[in-house]
């Protein structure tokens, strides 16, 4: 259901972690110890979602650290200018602190999303 909910459908846009995670913690039709589980595994930003950061970069999560809303991130643009290179940040630090989920339908950056999450070519 979570992954159903952040995957864009024909009828709706995706729905951002967050709020998906939400709804499914306030729905009475889903057993809130599997959900929690659920969260705690893909974390509060799961890999391959977009983040505004404090600086007001936008980010890609690449993957899930020790604290929840400490994700390991890589900048790609800022004031819509796009890095020719993403940057790693580190989101435990104030400046580059995890300010907010970005839809990806904003994300206008072209990035190889595969390649920073470690997925290569065989």
């Amino acid at each position: 259901i979570y992954l159903a909910k952040i995957s864009p459908r024909a009828y709706r846009p995706a729905k951002t972690a967050d709020i998906a995670a939400k709804e499914l913690l306030t729905s009475p039709a889903v057993d809130r110890r599997i959900v929690s589980i659920l969260i705690k595994e893909f974390g509060i930003y799961p890999p391959g979602s977009y983040v505004a950061l404090a600086n007001g970069e936008t980010a890609i999560v690449v993957r899930r650290r020790d604290k929840a809303h400490t994700p390991l991130v890589f900048a790609i643009s800022k004031d819509n200018v796009i890095h020719h290179t993403p940057i790693e940040r580190d989101t435990a630090q104030p400046a580059f602190a995890v300010a907010g989920i970005v839809q990806r339908s904003a994300v206008k950056a072209s990035i190889d999303r595969a390649a920073l999450l470690g997925y290569h070519h065989v």
